[in-house]
């Protein structure tokens, strides 16, 4: 949660300041990296859709973000969305961040 929030200190702000942008929700998966779980920590391409459908949102148009591991892409791919490569901040700038 640490590096979730220290991302969206940054992509929050960033989306408005630099593209003029607001983003109205972030989906996330809540598993570690040590879960056992089907798709843990990578949103499934029904999750992208359901967020669609959720704001009226066209596929094609949207844009999802992530750190640029495959499984982020093969989501938003699967899904007909844009991806957003978002890197994780370095280790150690969670805490400054705050």
């Amino acid at each position: 949660m640490a590096t979730l929030n220290a991302i969206q200190r940054r992509m929050h702000p960033r989306a408005r300041a630099l593209a003029g942008g607001r983003i109205d929700a972030v989906f996330f998966c809540p598993h570690t990296a040590d879960a056992r779980f089907a798709g843990a920590q990578a949103p499934p391409a029904t999750t992208l859709i359901e967020a669609g459908r959720r704001f009226g949102a066209e596929s094609a148009r949207s844009r999802a973000s992530g750190d640029g591991l495959l499984r982020d892409l093969q989501a938003t791919e699967a899904a007909s969305a844009g991806v957003v490569l978002v890197p994780k901040p370095a280790r150690g700038e969670e805490d400054a961040a705050r």
